[in-house]
């Protein structure tokens, strides 16, 4: 079986999509199949060369390009995909997209629509997140939507049926079955852990730190509050003797917030790292970690994961998180470990961060009793098990949608499938 890759975001090492790549080839080469990893074509080359030389460097990602029509997108897209996917897809091929927004759906859609039966794939599409709800959304995003829903509409039943969408959580999962009118299944998160386990066990062992350290990492951007960060450290310093890691990595930042951030590195008890890590760095990092701090925008992150929280939670991290979050209802479920904040003055969030202090090492237990079981269920491979058990739930006839526990029960799912599936399913946040 064939994996067909579209990563055509993935062009450099920061964010999760090269950690991603890197999985996909582990992935595969574990479950026997033949990977091809398109990637974008402005990935320089220590990142192909780092991926083994498996990345093909040939998509031009059109999709946030605004000065042209949301149908030239589209097209754009298609075209790219009958180009350099289609001439070795047979029926037997999987084509992922795990960044997909409405102009992805709409482009595989309608480059589906012009591909013959005989070698008609299956596609697996994962949304993350609902810009279209965030502060600021472009006015076009639901007509483009619309325009999405119609072209998987205008596709034969049989066609359809092959096109497996998928949302990070339930709540983006429910809003996105209504506007596309298709369903969608939440599956678990698709990140890649490898070598978490052993950061997990180490900070175990590691004495206490007499002075904490916080991080604030990844992507600096406003919706991960990145004008509040320089306001939450100096209201720490009176509340607590935590120090902190800033990774100061542009992903948007306004430019007089991003000097505000680097220039608190002159503050002996804050480390500012600048810039992309590798996923060794980025590994060391997160084991000199005690907590992490995501001062994130509520509602944009009300039906949206989060690939940071998440590594915290695989490496038995607490985290610091603001109510009314997805991140928020791991911690209230019980899967993950930390402090929640119902304020987003920095004065509240430094308290955050001191409750965190000062109960971090009935938290720290916590967080690695939570870890095992993250890094089993919610990882790369449990995401790709719970799609392949979606797809067979439709294959070879159509058949009416299963509850995840009847599939578990009529398909004999691997564990770690089943399990994800009925934690995915069991968890109905309240509707907008």
């Amino acid at each position: 079986m064939k994996l067909v890759a579209l990563h055509h975001r993935l062009s450099s090492f920061g964010g999760h999509r090269y950690n991603e790549g890197l999985g996909l080839i582990d992935e595969s080469r574990r479950r026997g199949w033949e990977l091809d990893l398109l990637v974008s074509v402005r990935t320089p080359d220590p990142v192909l060369r780092s991926l083994g030389g498996v990345a093909r460097p040939v998509l031009d990602d059109p999709t946030f390009d605004f000065t042209r029509p949301f149908d030239r997108r589209v097209d754009d897209f298609a075209r790219q995909l009958a180009e350099h996917a289609q001439p070795s897809l047979t029926a037997d091929c999987r084509v992922l997209l795990t960044v997909a927004t409405q102009c992805e759906a709409a482009a595989l859609a309608r480059w589906a629509r012009s591909l013959p039966r005989a070698r008609m794939p299956w596609f697996f599409v994962l949304f993350l997140s609902d810009r279209w709800n965030r502060a600021g959304a472009r006015p076009d995003e639901p007509a483009e939507i619309e325009t999405a829903a119609r072209d998987i509409a205008r596709l034969p039943p049989a066609v359809r049926d092959r096109i497996v969408l998928c949302a990070a959580t339930p709540g983006l999962a429910d809003e996105l079955a209504a506007r596309l009118r298709h369903p969608v299944a939440p599956v678990p998160m698709h990140l890649n852990y490898a070598g978490f386990e052993a950061i997990a066990q180490s900070r175990g062992l590691r004495p206490a730190a007499a002075s904490p350290a916080i991080g604030l990492v990844g992507g600096m951007r406003p919706e991960k509050g990145s004008e509040r960060i320089a306001g939450i450290v100096a209201a720490c310093r009176t509340r607590t003797r935590a120090r902190f890691v800033i990774q100061a990595f542009d992903e948007g930042a306004d430019p007089a917030t991003f000097a505000r951030l680097r220039a608190l590195g002159a503050d002996p008890d804050v480390l500012v790292i600048d810039g992309q890590l590798d996923r060794s760095a980025y590994e060391r990092q997160l084991a000199g970690l005690d907590a992490v701090l995501c001062p994130y925008e509520r509602l944009n992150y009300k039906h949206r994961s989060s690939g940071i929280f998440a590594e915290a939670v695989a490496t038995g991290l607490p985290a610091i998180v603001p109510s009314g979050t997805w991140l928020a209802e791991q911690i209230e479920a019980g899967r993950a470990a930390g402090v929640v904040f119902t304020d987003d003055a920095a004065d509240c969030v430094a308290d955050a961060v001191a409750r965190c202090v000062e109960n971090l090492d009935g938290l720290t237990r916590d967080a690695a009793a939570r870890a095992g079981c993250w890094r089993e269920t919610q990882s790369l491979g449990s995401c790709l098990d719970a799609m392949e058990q979606l797809r067979r739930s439709r294959a070879p006839a159509r058949e009416p949608s299963a509850a995840a526990a009847g599939l578990a029960s009529a398909l004999s799912l691997p564990a770690r499938a089943a399990n994800a599936l009925l934690a995915w399913s069991s968890i109905r946040p309240p509707r907008r």
